[in-house]
Formats: structure tokens, sequence, C-alpha cells
């Protein structure tokens, strides 16, 4: 599982091969328009004959990887310097996650039956979630996703060129790629993106105006999302990057969660120890109390709403996503709406339904409790499956809940306190967002300092990408090309990298395996 030695480069290398020489390039994880190698002699035939037909394209979805256009028929990835791509340590984000790369990973290759993905890897590679398996082979469709490490470590997807190509508007194409889907909500659907110019990743809800216009979400339910998330800013909080509205369609470009859904990750763990809870909680309460102190409240928060900004569980950053249902409370404005989801419920809100009445930003602090129960125990404290005699609406009125001697015995009687004092029928006993950061259980200056540490570098990242989004295209890069003629080898003496408006060339490495030169 060593695999062979690396040349410690920041990002991987690709390499081609024929009977006589190998040209190797290091390319850049942003890998954009392909330009074509040319010769000083003045043959043109040699450049023709790297012209051929790219078949398919592997989109990064991790780490430093490149986009890596297809042309042969086939490709193979892994740690070892015979492969196609050379993986790297920071194509796989961390070291944990790199050693599990073999030395040959997998092989997509193509013949006259399709497309395919081979697994070379005793710890395996998944397909769409699936393990493929040690020298099993299965069929690569478009925008299947590529997961090495784990079936949570999306590494690619691949994009096949043959695929019947959807029609988005200019306005979209112009900056993003749209590519698979990932979700379904009341208001359209998810789709994974990529910005064009340097492959960031995004998430972009698509919605259909004339059909929130027939379903119970209306244009300004959505608008309002967009107005909430505008005035937004905070590394807890989903962040908005873009919006682009047209005649039918509404595309809201969001940035992209790559470790899921808060639930997903409590149905795979069961449930929390104390101090990751601790830790995932208190960014969770940091988030709503941003948004309480600029009038915001959220009011439907639950495990489904808190977004994961990757799998690796040693720094965890959440994020609140859907504000569909968000109220901005101007002055003098009241809360009359009944929204949310029935098992984080707050008591007064379904008070109002039967009476009238208003309710205010304590809501979210009841479904606080709620979710710090189930982090602590992975179960719902209010649920019709419970063994008593009280249906969900008379336990949520009355905040009848148990703490089960088998599931909160190894808690501490700081949790359960901080649990009991936001499940309080009256709103004016429960805690509110600030009173909840200042409760003992979270005056953990350990978790304090590392809760901190990973939202301002979060902060940061989202400042850096910010900044991309607004610099000029100007990209420069080079294409993989396959050999394809032993004599063309020697007669690569530079490469010819284009940039629009751009003078610099990048950093950018030719080796030739024939004569042992070497440019840079």
């Amino acid at each position: 599982m060593t695999g062979d030695a690396t040349d410690g480069a920041s990002c991987g290398k690709m390499r081609q091969q024929n009977n006589d020489s190998s040209v190797e390039i290091s390319i850049n994880s942003h890998s954009q328009i392909a330009t074509q190698p040319f010769d000083d002699t003045g043959d043109e035939v040699a450049t023709q004959s790297f012209q051929q037909k790219i078949w398919g394209q592997l989109y990064p979805h991790s780490g430093t990887f490149p986009r890596i256009e297809l042309v042969g028929d086939s490709f193979k990835l892994g740690r070892a310097q015979s492969n196609d791509y050379v993986v790297q340590k920071t194509d796989m984000v961390n070291e944990k996650l790199f050693l599990a790369i073999s030395k040959t990973q997998c092989e997509v290759f193509r013949n006259s039956d399709g497309v395919f993905l081979k697994d070379y890897s005793s710890n395996g590679t998944w397909l769409n979630g699936e393990k493929i398996g040690k020298n099993m082979v299965r069929p690569l469709d478009h925008d299947s996703e590529i997961c090495f490490a784990g079936a949570n470590k999306k590494v690619f997807v691949f994009r096949s060129m043959d695929a019947q190509k959807e029609v988005f508007p200019e306005e979209l194409t112009k900056n993003y790629l749209v590519s698979k889907e990932l979700g379904k909500g009341a208001c359209g659907i998810v789709r994974l993106g990529f910005r064009t110019k340097d492959l960031h990743r995004v998430a972009i809800k698509i919605i259909n105006k004339k059909q929130t216009k027939t379903a119970h979400t209306s244009s300004a339910a959505i608008m309002n999302e967009v107005n909430i998330l505008r005035k937004v800013k905070h590394p807890c909080i989903i962040n908005l990057e873009d919006v682009i509205d047209t005649k039918d369609y509404m595309y809201i470009v969001l940035e992209l969660a790559e470790g899921g859904e808060l639930f997903e990750k409590i149905i795979q763990k069961h449930k929390f120890n104390e101090k990751e809870a601790k830790l995932h909680f208190y960014q969770l309460a940091s988030a709503i109390q941003y948004l309480h102190a600029s009038n915001i409240c959220h009011r439907d928060l639950k495990p489904e709403n808190v977004l994961l900004c990757s799998i690796d569980d040693s720094k965890p950053v959440i994020k609140v996503t859907d504000m569909g249902l968000s109220k901005l409370v101007n002055l003098g404005n009241e809360l009359k709406t009944f929204c949310g989801t029935p098992n984080y419920l707050a008591p007064e809100i379904i008070v109002m339904t039967a009476r009238g009445g208003t309710y205010d930003y304590k809501v979210d602090c009841w479904s606080l409790g709620v979710i710090l129960y189930i982090l602590l125990s992975g179960t719902p404290p209010f649920t019709d499956e419970r063994q008593c005699d009280k249906k969900l609406r008379e336990q949520i009125l009355t905040a009848n809940f148990i703490f089960y001697p088998q599931l909160f015995n190894s808690v501490s009687k700081e949790a359960k306190d901080l649990i009991t004092k936001l499940l309080k029928v009256r709103p004016e006993e429960r805690l509110s967002a600030d009173e909840i950061l200042e409760h003992p259980w979270l005056q953990d200056q350990a978790m304090r300092t590392e809760a901190h540490a990973l939202m301002k570098e979060q902060e940061v990242k989202s400042q850096a990408d910010e900044r991309e989004a607004l610099r000029p295209l100007n990209p420069a890069v080079i294409q993989a090309i396959p050999m394809v003629n032993p004599s063309v080898t020697g007669q690569l003496k530079r490469m010819h990298v284009s940039a629009e408006n751009s003078c610099q060339t990048p950093d950018k490495r030719l080796k030739t395996s024939e004569n042992g030169d070497r440019e840079n």
C-alpha cells in the first residue's frame, strides 16, 4: 500500500506512451482550453497527428486533481509513475486518504461496447456509491461519479462527449458547466456545476418559474431565499455565489458543501460522541446567533438542512442551508406563518395554527434542542414511533421527552441541561441564541479555539473564491496529448501556451524520454 515514490509536486502528472518513447507533462490542477504543441521545423504533419478526438473528460471533484481529457482508448490513474496520471497527496487532500491509493488505482477505457471503469485497487474504487471490486469492470456512464478511498471521497465526474447535450441559456453556460443531479426539492433541482475558468465546484439550484406559479412555492418565496442569502455572510452559512435570472428559469449558484447532510453523517455514525457533538453544535449555534442578530429567523432547522463542508471528520465545518422558509423580520413585523418540519416544530407554532397568535426567533432555539438531542443519542426526542400514550403533537406541546439511560448514561449533565433549557414549552423560559453560546457546556476552551480556527479557515477560503470569481478569464493551459508516432517525440522542443491578453508563461514541465532533454 506504500506505492511508488512521487516527485513531491503539488499536483499530479500526465504521462503518454508508445512503443519507443514517452512524454510526461506536469499539468496545472485547473486545466481549461486546449492548445497544441508545435515544433520549430515547420512540419505540419507532426502537429496534425496529435489532433485526435476527445471522447470524454474527467472533471475534478477533489483537491488538486485536474480536468483530464480522454483521447486514447485507455487511461490509468494511481500512485506509480507508470500511470497516465500520477496521483499526489494534494489531490486526495490529506495523507491518510492518499495512502489508500494503490500503485494502479483504476483504468478508464473504451471499446466497441462502450466506456468502462476497471478497479485495480485492493482498497477499492467506487462508482456512483458502489464498490467495483478488484479486477472487476463496470460500465461508465455520462455524469457518473468516481470515488477513491471510500464511497464518499468523490474524485471525478465522468463527462462523455457523445452524450446528448442539454440546453442551458448562454447567461449560465458562459460561466458554468452544468453536471450531474445532486438532489431535488420543492423549489427545483440541484445540479453539480463547475465554474469554467478555474473548475471551482458549485451547487446550482435550477428553478422552473412556470412550475412555481402552480406549486406551493411562489416566485416571491424563491426571491426571499435569494435576498436572505445576499444579506448574510458567515462561515457556517452556505454562501450565495451567483444568481442568473432568465425568462423561464432562475439559477441560484451556491457554495458546494462536499460532505453531504449532517443527517446522513448521523445515520452513518449512529450518534456523535460528546466531543464531536459539541464542536458541530457550537458552529450551528454560532450561525443561528448571527442570523438572529441580523433579524433573520430560519424556521426550518433540521439535520437535513445542515451540510458538511468535507468528508474529513478531523476538520468538520458545518453550513446552514435551505433558507427558503427563513424570514427577515423588520421592526414591527410578526411571524405568523405555519412552516417547518413536524418533528422539529416548536410548540408555539402548533398552538398558532389552532388559536392564532405569533412566534419569534425562539422557534429556532427549540429546533436546536431537538438537533442536539439527536446528535448525542441518534434518535429524535419527539416521534410517533415512541412507545408512549402521546401522539407527536401532544409530545411537543408538553415537551414530553426522556433521556433514556441506554442512550444518555455517558452524556454529561451539562449537555442534558442545555437540551432541557432549549426544549421549554414557554418561549420566555427557553434559552436565546446568545444564551446558548454562554451555556457552561459550550465553555470548553479547547473546543472553542478549534471551532474558531475552522471557521476562520473557511472564511479565508470563501474570500479567496470570491476574489477568483472576480478575476478576468485568462487561462494558460496545456492539453495532455497521446503519442501516436515515435518520430514526433524528438521534434517536441517546447510547448506553446496560449493565454489571451497575457505574455506570461506558466510553470509547466515537458520531459522527453527519447533524448533526455528537459525544458521549463
